[in-house]
């Protein structure tokens, strides 16, 4: 069974209804038929996505379905996505010293599900330990703290990142650079 099926219920809760109406439609659609065998009585569509019943529902098929709910984990411009490629470029020790400081700052329980996410065995242990927590997204959600000066200063440039930007820095340099002026 995938692990991130450890995963708490109110996590999984909070991602279904907390992701942007347009990203989930467009997560559905890359479903296929997948999503209609899903949702049998729902005809999917950008006005039913955002519906708390469709949402309720999609929840539940995240919880009851491990392998759905990779694919939903996994699909690209999602918080826990943006979160995720941000934690990637950091250091593994100084996630490990500053994760509650970066949490508290970032009052969001994407950051929680990103950690999951992470290839690194201590900080995916630690995403799904916070994730498997009753009231854990409530709590982190109301978090108003500001991170340390020096830590703020040093994520500014990942922070401020836009997911295209994101997917530009990661992606392989295939044009060749522009020609010095003559």
């Amino acid at each position: 069974m995938p692990e991130h099926s450890q995963l708490g219920h109110e996590a999984i809760e909070w991602a279904a209804a907390n992701l942007d109406a347009a990203c989930l439609y467009q997560f559905l659609r890359s479903l296929g038929s997948g999503a209609a065998s899903l949702f049998k009585g729902f005809k999917i569509s950008r006005d039913t996505v955002d519906k708390p019943l469709f949402r309720q529902r999609l929840a539940n098929s995240l919880i009851r379905h491990p392998q759905f709910l990779d694919r939903f984990l996994g699909y690209p411009d999602t918080p826990w996505q943006q979160w995720h490629c941000t934690l990637q470029c950091l250091d593994e020790a100084w996630l490990h010293r500053h994760w509650r400081p970066l949490l508290r700052a970032s009052a969001s329980p994407a950051l929680v599900l990103a950690l999951a996410l992470d290839e690194r065995d201590g900080l995916r242990a630690r995403g799904l330990r916070l994730g498997s927590r009753k009231a854990v997204c409530a709590t982190i959600a109301s978090f108003q703290t500001q991170l340390p000066e020096p830590i703020s200063q040093a994520l500014a440039p990942l922070l401020a990142l836009a997911p295209s930007q994101q997917t530009a820095v990661n992606a392989p340099h295939t044009t060749a650079p522009p020609e010095p002026p003559a």
